[in-house]
């Protein structure tokens, strides 16, 4: 069952989800475009039988508009990007791998001014310096949350409601894509 919607897919919409709010509507496309794929270890191909291609249009509850794309691509990938154009400037993340195991470059500007370079507030870097850089830290970095949540007595996040609304989310994509049709959520 682990294939491209639910995995990278998951990851990257729940992150979107957290950073701007949840969707209220949707419209997908969900399909396999390349039929055979080559095992890197072994150069043998073999039949695909998961999707491989995400299309999304949605409506976030405040209003702003959602274009996301996911696919597996076989050459050349060029990474994750994200795009934030909003009425006071623009903000872009990017990485060659996913943004929860690689390391993320943030660039942006208000107004016309050019783009640079945002450096990451040093309370979001906080970590012993024996954790090593990438996916350690971000395991680092939820359990120090839910160790201060404990300690403040505040609940930890993400929850189990969060991953509920996710698998929603998800589930509400391949319906979208299967019917043909925008899917109102709740």
């Amino acid at each position: 069952g682990a294939h491209l919607l639910n995995i990278a897919g998951g990851h990257t919409l729940d992150q979107i989800v957290f950073c701007f709010g949840s969707l209220q509507e949707i419209s997908a496309r969900v399909t396999t475009r390349l039929k055979q794929l080559r095992m890197a270890d072994t150069g043998e191909m073999v039949d695909n039988k998961v999707a491989d291609h995400i299309l999304l249009n949605g409506v976030f509850s405040h209003g702003a508009l959602l274009n996301y794309q996911i696919m597996s691509v076989p050459h050349n990938a060029d990474g994750w990007h994200l795009s934030v154009y909003g009425s006071k400037g623009t903000i872009m993340a990017s990485t060659q791998g996913l943004p929860q195991i690689t390391p993320t470059t943030l660039i942006g500007a208000q107004g016309d001014e050019p783009l640079g370079e945002l450096p990451v507030p040093e309370r979001l870097r906080r970590m012993p310096d024996a954790i090593p850089f990438g996916p350690p830290q971000n395991v680092g970095r939820a359990y120090l949350r839910m160790v201060e949540a404990i300690q403040e007595g505040k609940p930890f996040e993400p929850n189990f409601d969060d991953a509920r609304n996710t698998h929603r989310l998800l589930e509400a994509i391949q319906e979208s894509s299967d019917k043909g049709r925008v899917i109102k959520l709740d």
